[in-house]
């Protein structure tokens, strides 16, 4: 699909936004879910940070990968427990997220849950048994 000068897609916007009708809409008449931008990320990580849950569920339904990271090795669950987006968080995990994955720092999303302070989070993943032991590089 079209994009800006970042290869931001209309589709990253409106999952952004939670414009869920746009993200249906967009999705029906050819935006791809896998298309990235500059950086590598998708639709899915983009909404999955901002905490939009029904976009993340939509998107997840029409075959985004979940497990797919941006150049970093950032996945939308690491972006999302960072952010504290505890729902998507928890939707990410029952549906295929891998809370071992390491991003290039080494970082999981229990770590980076942990460095911002997302309680929620961090209380989660270790219940979904996330390894408490495990150290980034």
């Amino acid at each position: 699909g079209q994009a800006d000068q970042d290869g931001t897609t209309a589709l990253m916007l409106a999952s952004k936004e939670g414009q869920l009708a746009c993200v249906k809409y967009l999705l029906t008449h050819g935006a791809s879910a896998a298309q990235t931008d500059q950086e590598g990320s998708t639709a899915l990580i983009v909404a999955s940070k901002e905490g939009q849950l029904a976009c993340v569920e939509h998107l997840v339904r029409q075959g985004s990968q979940v497990g797919q990271a941006d150049q970093d090795g950032t996945t939308a669950l690491m972006l999302a427990s960072k952010e504290g987006q505890l729902a998507c968080v928890k939707y990410l995990l029952t549906h295929g997220a891998s809370a071992a994955q390491t991003d290039q720092e080494g970082s999981t999303a229990l770590i980076v849950a942990s460095k911002e302070g997302q309680l929620a989070c961090v209380e989660h993943l270790v219940r979904q048994g996330s390894q408490v032991g495990q150290a980034d590089q």
